[in-house]
């Protein structure tokens, strides 16, 4: 445990004669704080995701999180589950996301995440401005695709004078 975290780790890893070795780990949070997530993301994660973690990730907190990262690393992110597991799955709690600069932030967020392969956020409430979010979907299906896609489905609901201020500020 830390400021960032408190969890229980376990697993094994193994040298290989070629690449980065072969993990088998499992770990549990109770609790980590969302501005901290990028923090313990492998290095193998691309530096832009990392970035923009560090970035957009402005408050919350995550609970109940388990992951897992099993199999040779060379073939992470295991885009062929035959060749390995990585995933991380649990809560966030009051979570503030700058997604992109400039455009407004979503604050109150409160949703289910999935990060493997890809990434899947299922938010169930959450404040863009003065409407609500919620339910909303917002879904990575591959993180190693030739071109990746970010799909978000959603609702909203609040003051017609909201929606025209978020046209403004995006």
């Amino acid at each position: 445990a830390n400021d960032d975290l408190a969890m229980t780790f376990s697993g094994k890893y193994r040298t290989a004669e070629k690449g980065p070795g072969i993990a088998d780990f499992e770990a549990s949070f109770s609790r980590i704080s969302a501005p901290s997530i990028w923090r313990y993301f492998p290095n193998s994660v691309p530096e832009a995701t990392r970035s923009w973690l560090k970035r957009a990730l402005l408050a919350g907190m995550a609970t109940g999180v388990t992951a897992t990262l099993r199999g040779d690393l060379s073939d992470f992110p295991f885009s062929d589950p035959k060749k390995g597991t990585f995933l991380v799955m649990g809560s966030m709690r009051g979570v503030t996301l700058d997604y992109a600069p400039g455009w407004p932030e979503i604050t109150g967020l409160d949703a289910e995440m999935r990060f493997g392969s890809g990434m899947r956020i299922e938010a169930k409430t959450g404040k863009i401005l003065g409407a609500q979010i919620g339910p909303v979907i917002a879904e990575i299906p591959q993180f190693d695709a030739p071109i990746t896609h970010l799909l978000v489905d959603g609702q909203a609901q609040g003051p017609t004078s909201e929606f025209l201020r978020f046209i403004e500020k995006s």
